[in-house]
C-alpha cells in the first residue's frame, strides 16, 4: 500500500515514491497498480532506482488497452472490459430503479490475463 499517492496521482509523484520507497526497502520485491498510467510512472521510479522487471521483480497493472508489453517486456497484466462494465452498471441501475424492492445486482467478471510470459 503507498501512502500519500495512488494510481491517479501525477507521474512524477508517483515515480518519486517508488524510487524512495524501493531504495529504502530492498525487500520489495513486486508492484501492482491500477492503471496503465501510474504503472508507467512507477517504472520509471523502479528504473530510478537501479532495478527491473522481471530481474527479480515483477510489476502486475489493470489496463484497458493491451499496451503495456509493448513499454515494457515483463509486465503481467489484467485486461478490463469497460464496455461489459458499463453495459452492466445501465442495466443495474435501471433495475435498481424499477425494482426498488430487491436487493442490487451483482456481476463477477474473470478478467483476461494479458501478459503472462
Amino acid at each position: 500500500m503507498a501512502d500519500g499517492v495512488d494510481s491517479d496521482s501525477h507521474r512524477k509523484s508517483i515515480r518519486a515514491y517508488v524510487a524512495e520507497k524501493v531504495r529504502s526497502d530492498q525487500s520489495i520485491d513486486c508492484l501492482m497498480s491500477a492503471s496503465p498510467n501510474g504503472t508507467m510512472a512507477a517504472i520509471a521510479g523502479l528504473e530510478d532506482a537501479g532495478l527491473n522487471i522481471g530481474d527479480g521483480f515483477d510489476v502486475f497493472s489493470k489496463e484497458t488497452v493491451p499496451i503495456l508489453e509493448l513499454f515494457r517486456p515483463g509486465i503481467l497484466s489484467a485486461g478490463e472490459d469497460v464496455t461489459k462494465a458499463g453495459q452492466f452498471l445501465a442495466q443495474a441501475s435501471v433495475h435498481a430503479a424499477e425494482h426498488k424492492d430487491q436487493p442490487p445486482m451483482q456481476q463477477m467478471d474473470m478478467p483476461e490475463m494479458i501478459n503472462q510470459d
